[in-house]
């Protein structure tokens, strides 16, 4: 199926345009089936199957179904609400009514007069809904041309982004440098580690702080034995690999100047004297918790960066993806709370970062039977002053 160049919104909810083809994993009883016609520029949509769906009566669509699967030309979006199977995502754009209401739309026109009372278009738009809500997981699967299809479970609503960036190249031949910009526990380095899998690249990373050199990067000779110290952006560089520089914005302006200087071209020399060509498969993401325009009230130690080194990046937002968080915890009432004590921290700017990992953490403790007070003090209030804990818990 041939990929177009046009973006969709992301059907995990959060608003993201994806350019991509994503398959998603959904459990609960049917399938719809919405096609795009790339010759007329429509939608055609198919028809829910002979099966039960939550003890509704089942209805005999197929001659609807029939005729939309006639119409079927390049890409199709598939919502097979039962488990072990996937919902595959248009590479055209979707409106952003969310993927329910598409399908529930486009039946319309084809199940007037069919459905004698049975279901009408509200009733489907509920149960897509429902079995879209109720997945107890994500199954993404992104195709990238000349490589295997990748499958990964429970990846952010970014991830196909990342991973089709990072495998664009400019009119030069060189490929983009992916700034993930997001606050702490966002997923940032996890996701950057997958995409290097997905697109079949070993990776390699270091996490800066203020004291990182050059030598981090360059690498250097042992004194005495003369042995070469390889680095991860040496063999990153050499070797064609995913390189990660984690936490940039905690890193020395100074090393970071020798990094965009390296980036600039397609030659750099290492600290064995050996000057080593960019090879094409090279890849370079940077992570950071701050836009780069210095510290802030919940990153007081984050450093300005040079605007040089920040143009040489193609930044992506990444913000908590709360739908991917409520899955991977796997306990909807311990992941509300935590959801909601971040909105409050929010809305009253108190210093504290409340991701995701108290989601995660928390759903583990309570698992092993720890009470939810206990949970709440270590995973959320820990540290904070008596006045941010009265502000965060009292309404």
């Amino acid at each position: 199926m041939p990929r177009t160049s046009k973006a969709h919104t992301c059907a995990a909810g959060c608003g993201t345009q994806v350019i991509s083809k994503v398959y998603k994993h959904s459990a609960a009883g049917n399938a719809v089936y919405a096609d795009w016609d790339v010759t007329k520029n429509e939608w055609h949509s198919g028809a829910p199957s002979r099966r039960n769906i939550d003890g509704q009566t089942p209805c005999d669509l197929a001659s609807a179904k029939s005729r939309i699967e006639s119409h079927r030309t390049q890409a199709k979006v598939v919502v097979e609400a039962r488990k072990e199977t996937t919902v595959e995502n248009t590479t055209e754009a979707l409106p952003t009514g969310g993927l329910w209401e598409l399908i529930a739309g486009e039946l319309k026109p084809y199940l007037d007069g069919k459905l004698d009372g049975l279901l009408d278009a509200d009733q489907i738009n509920e149960l897509i809904k429902k079995g879209i809500e109720n997945s107890p997981a994500q199954r993404i699967v992104i195709e990238v041309p000349e490589l295997p299809p990748y499958e990964a479970t429970d990846e952010h609503c970014s991830f196909p982004r990342l991973v089709l960036w990072l495998h664009g190249k400019d009119n030069d031949g060189k490929p983009l440098n992916i700034n993930l910009v997001g606050p702490a526990g966002s997923g940032k380095s996890r996701a950057t580690y997958n995409a290097a899998k997905a697109l079949g690249l070993e990776f390699e990373t270091i996490s800066l702080s203020k004291l990182t050199g050059e030598t981090k990067f360059s690498g250097y000779k042992l004194p005495g034995t003369g042995e070469f110290v390889e680095t991860a952006f040496y063999r990153a560089w050499k070797f064609g690999r995913v390189f990660l520089l984690d936490e940039a914005d905690n890193g020395n302006p100074n090393t970071l100047a020798w990094l965009n200087s390296a980036l600039s071209g397609d030659y750099v020399t290492f600290g064995n004297a050996e000057t080593v060509k960019r090879h094409e498969n090279f890849r370079c993401v940077s992570t950071q918790n701050t836009h780069g325009h210095g510290a802030n009230e919940l990153y007081s130690a984050r450093q300005k960066l040079d605007g040089a080194y920040l143009d040489r990046f193609v930044p992506i937002i990444w913000d908590y993806d709360e739908e991917l968080e409520r899955k991977v915890a796997g306990n909807d009432d311990w992941v509300a709370k935590v959801q909601e004590y971040r909105r409050k921290a929010a809305a009253k700017n108190l210093r504290v970062i409340i991701s995701p990992r108290a989601s995660i953490q928390g759903a583990v403790l309570l698992g092993l039977g720890e009470s939810e007070e206990v949970v709440i003090e270590t995973t959320i209030l820990s540290g904070l002053s008596q006045t941010d804990r009265n502000h965060l818990i009292c309404a």
